[in-house]
């Protein structure tokens, strides 16, 4: 096996002390430590003749920084593919920690250990901060994080039990506004809104706007829906109410939605009309009413602000929106 080129040997080659090589290899001289010219041109040109590559766990521990993002989901399997919720926020991150000289960790492993413990989020400090994706959390352990100032960054609003954090998230407030607006104008006055989430800070945020907006709009209370299912019997009833808009949660409803009207002979968007409030990140015959696909630009901002975190250019706790734009597609109709 060949010998690796270690730092003695470039010194021995170059005919100057260890101290004097590292320096010059690790951008550190003039800080403590002066090399001239000479030695320096030694140096390098010794270092290229015996191809030393520097051993990157050293440099980190020199300069106290690994240029190193750590990245971590909460979902059953991580998001690998095209066809996946958080794909192009990973697409984001990617390209913007690239282009600022950093590398990306992904923290796969999200099994507890065999003693019931969660997973060991410590993992995330193997870089210099951290962005989370996902709902679920292990609370516990990133409160101890945000409590030894780790840097970290959330893609949507989390609660940390009163704990200032940085977020990146979707204008939920504005984009919503918008919608309302969209199916005012288009005459619909009695509408329900159809969940089937527990209440996570995303879809509470979306409801709790939806209810406000539908409020100020004067058309009275946009009643909430809970359930596992779309069925014929449900949609039979909020036609006999003369319920002519239906706001929804996220994609599997909408997905549902589309299957039930099929069935049913029904047209989206002309026997009944719907609003998917969120974008239309997934495939689908039908163009829905939501709003634009925003997800690479968060994925691009978290590290933006990550980075801004690292280099205390920003305070304790920040919160980037993002304002995507309505998207009208075909299942908003005239009532």
């Amino acid at each position: 096996m060949k010998k690796k080129i270690s730092i003695k040997d470039v010194a021995q080659e170059a005919g100057v002390s260890p101290s004097a090589v590292s320096a010059v290899l690790n951008n550190k001289v003039g800080k403590g430590i002066r090399v001239g010219k000479e030695s320096q041109e030694k140096i390098q040109e010794a270092a290229r003749k015996l191809g030393y590559v520097p051993n990157p766990a050293a440099q980190n521990l020199v300069s106290g920084k690994s240029h190193i993002l750590s990245i971590f989901s909460y979902e059953a399997a991580f998001p690998f593919e095209a066809e996946s919720e958080f794909y192009e926020f990973l697409l984001g991150i990617e390209k913007t920690a690239e282009k600022t000289g950093f590398d990306i960790l992904l923290l796969t492993n999200k099994q507890r250990h065999s003693n019931g413990a969660p997973v060991d989020l410590n993992r995330l400090k193997l870089g210099d901060g951290g962005i989370l994706i996902g709902i679920e959390r292990h609370t516990d352990v990133l409160l101890r994080l945000i409590d030894d100032n780790f840097p970290l960054v959330f893609i949507g609003r989390r609660d940390m039990e009163g704990r200032q954090v940085n977020m990146v998230n979707y204008d939920y407030k504005n984009v919503i506004e918008n919608l309302v607006r969209l199916a005012c104008e288009k005459g619909h006055t009695r509408c329900r809104y159809l969940r089937n989430s527990e209440n996570s800070e995303p879809y509470s945020d979306r409801q709790d706007f939806l209810d406000r907006a539908w409020e100020i709009s004067g058309r009275g209370e946009c009643l909430s829906v809970k359930t596992e299912g779309i069925t014929d019997s449900m949609i039979r009833d909020f036609l006999n109410e003369e319920v002519s808009l239906l706001f929804l949660e996220r994609k599997e409803l909408a997905i549902q939605l589309e299957k039930t009207c099929e069935d049913m002979g029904l047209t989206l968007g002309e026997d009944i009309s719907a609003v998917l409030l969120e974008d239309q990140w997934f495939t689908s015959n039908v163009k829905w009413t939501c709003w634009s696909n925003e997800r690479i630009a968060l994925g691009m901002e978290a590290v933006n602000l990550l980075l801004d975190v690292i280099s205390g250019k920003t305070g304790p706790s920040e919160a980037r929106l993002i304002l995507p734009e309505l998207h009208p597609g075909e299942t908003l109709g005239n009532r």
